[in-house]
């Protein structure tokens, strides 16, 4: 879906590829690019410990 709309595809045309509703089109493109969204993009993107407590400045083993 959302390569389609990086493509330049329009909505209708999306919700007619993928067999779904325009609604449904906007509420996943809106969603996507939610500053939510990008938030937990960028700290995933930081994550390069694997989700280590330890490689993320957590001493504590119970963590």
């Amino acid at each position: 879906m959302v390569e389609l709309s990086w493509a330049g595809e329009t909505v209708p045309t999306i919700a007619y590829e993928l067999c779904c509703s325009e609604k449904t089109v906007r509420h996943w493109l809106h969603r996507f690019t939610s500053p939510v969204w990008r938030a937990w993009k960028t700290s995933a993107a930081k994550d390069v410990n694997g989700g280590s407590p330890r490689g993320n400045g957590h001493e504590s083993s119970a963590w």
